[in-house]
């Protein structure tokens, strides 16, 4: 178990290497919200960035409005390189991410 001290730092290094991706890699303003609020404070994502975030790029393909699809590679890109594993990569892995938020969030109260 990690204490607060080493948890705030993970939580620091998280947020400064996503804000690092997300300059780096041509994603539309209107989106970071969104990828964000996910990564960050575990707010369930709209159906195109579930399924980015799950790896399931046919989905996302199906889910997203033409502005996305033709730069789905560039959401590819971000997850995998900054993202951590544990919040990326499967539909099981998103919502174990979110459950953990929300119970983290209600143990604090």
């Amino acid at each position: 178990m990690l204490n607060e001290e080493q948890k705030l730092s993970g939580d620091k290094y998280i947020r400064e290497h996503l804000e690092e991706g997300l300059s780096l890699i041509p994603i539309p303003e209107r989106m970071k919200g969104g990828i964000r609020r996910y990564v960050y404070d575990g707010i369930p994502p709209g159906g195109f960035l579930f399924a980015v975030m799950s790896g399931n790029l046919v989905d996302a393909w199906l889910y997203a409005d033409t502005d996305n699809r033709v730069i789905l590679h560039h959401y590819a890109h971000l997850v995998y390189d900054f993202i951590p594993s544990k919040m990326m990569g499967s539909k099981e892995k998103v919502l174990d991410h979110l459950a953990e938020i929300d119970f983290l969030s209600n143990e604090s109260h």
